[in-house]
């Protein structure tokens, strides 16, 4: 098996027109892929052969500006790819080393990383009252249960929700995430432990929660303790100038066109602005399916990654989906699948791991509509992933 890594900056593909069959939970033309299961080898060049495939079918179809992917396996970079443009307008190529993509929603899992850290060295209680955290200001007393990280971290906090006033147009307008919780921490609602309910604020009072016992910026804790030990070089929660160099344009399909939106920053930041390329990713991916390990350093102790990817809240468990602290828990096909996706304006994105399997998968493109990040996803992992055995759901 090679565990060459297989880099090539970008894949341009000529208009196509292509019928599309919607059919079942992974999108276009998967009963047929059920039905036979023709495998590939876990390796580049079997992997390339199929992305460069469902990419070439569907890429202009699916009004895809650019897409970039990373897959490892055994604790290697095995493909690394870039279709398309991360700048229409420049014409400059999506690339897995070098281009900027904000991660959105996949951000949650350095967050979680974060806290977890801190837990190990036995500066945070998992299942401690957030208010005992919280020095200038307290989550009000609504309801009788108090909230913990466990809950903040598997969505079951019961917040409220909220979207006006999340972001700002410059950096210099970001409101720092103290204050901006203060202000803005939607009301409680539900007995916290009961009910999932999404909740970016729940991750982002999480983040703050890290800032306080750590006593330094997020941001920067992100940066010392996780983003430079996993030689995450091109990574970042603030938009360096370093970064910015290389950061992707994102798009809307409209009318015939292409939109670019305007980035912004967002005050609820850790769960949504991790600044990340393809090839970063990857390296984050290693070191959790190696529960926490990256080549001779431990990022995290392996208990308290097995934590993380451990159902830690679930409605019923027979059903096989759960919540681990950020990580989403359930299966595919047979095997467990752990990850997260992540959409916002002009971009969408998917971590997927198969600890069975020592296999991950970062995908990322710059359009809010994740068709193909599904397509790309499913038909792949269908030729790597045997069928399961019966359906017992």
């Amino acid at each position: 098996m090679s565990h060459l890594i297989h880099r090539i900056s970008i894949k341009i593909i000529p208009p196509v027109i292509v019928i599309l069959f919607l059919t079942g939970s992974s999108g276009m033309a998967t009963e047929q892929s059920q039905a036979t299961f023709n495998s590939i080898p876990i390796e580049s060049k079997a992997i390339e052969t199929v992305v460069d495939w469902v990419i070439r079918e569907l890429m202009v179809a699916c009004h895809a500006p650019g897409v970039v992917i990373s897959v490892v396996h055994d604790g290697s970079i095995i493909f690394a790819k870039g279709y398309g443009y991360a700048d229409l307008e420049k014409k400059i190529p999506m690339h897995p080393d070098s281009t900027v993509v904000r991660i959105a929603s996949v951000s949650k899992l350095f967050t979680a990383t974060a806290v977890m850290q801190l837990a190990e060295a036995g500066r945070l209680d998992m299942h401690r009252n957030v208010n005992d955290y919280l020095p200038d200001w307290k989550i009000a007393d609504t309801l009788a249960e108090p909230i913990s990280l466990a809950h903040l971290l598997t969505h079951s906090a019961g917040f409220d929700d909220r979207y006006i006033d999340k972001s700002a147009r410059s950096q210099a307008e970001q409101i720092a995430l103290g204050p901006f919780l203060q202000k803005y921490l939607p009301p409680r609602i539900l007995p916290p432990g009961e009910v999932y309910t999404y909740s970016n604020f729940s991750n982002a009072l999480a983040g703050y929660i890290v800032e306080v016992v750590a006593e330094k910026d997020f941001a920067e804790y992100v940066r010392q303790h996780i983003l430079l030990p996993l030689e995450m070089g091109h990574s970042g929660y603030r938009l360096t100038p370093a970064l910015q160099r290389n950061l992707y344009t994102g798009y809307s399909y409209r009318s015939g066109g292409y939109q670019a939106h305007a980035f912004d920053f967002l005050n609820d930041y850790p769960g949504g602005q991790m600044l990340s390329t393809a090839a970063d990713m990857a390296n984050f991916m290693i070191m959790h399916l190696q529960k926490g390990k990256f080549k001779n350093r431990q990022i995290l102790g392996e208990a308290y990654a097995e934590k993380m990817q451990q159902p830690q809240f679930s409605h019923h468990p027979p059903l096989h989906s759960a919540s681990g602290y950020a990580f989403y828990i359930g299966k595919y096909r047979d095997d467990i699948l752990i990850g997260h996706n992540g959409g916002y304006i002009g971009i969408s994105t998917r971590l997927w791991l198969f600890p069975d399997r020592n296999l991950g998968l970062f995908m990322a493109c710059n359009t809010g509509n994740n068709t193909i990040i599904n397509e790309v996803s499913y038909r792949l992992l269908d030729r790597l992933i045997p069928p399961a055995a019966a359906d017992t759901t």
